[in-house]
């Protein structure tokens, strides 16, 4: 995931997809839990 971000850093849409990417399984993992 880290280098993924590292990796896309070039290209400010690249991350913020990887960053919304990243966001969404923290939500899935969070409706999950609760």
């Amino acid at each position: 995931m880290e280098y993924k971000l590292v990796q896309s850093a070039g290209s400010p849409h690249e991350l913020e997809s990887s960053v919304n990417e990243y966001l969404k399984q923290g939500w899935q993992l969070y409706g999950s839990l609760a």
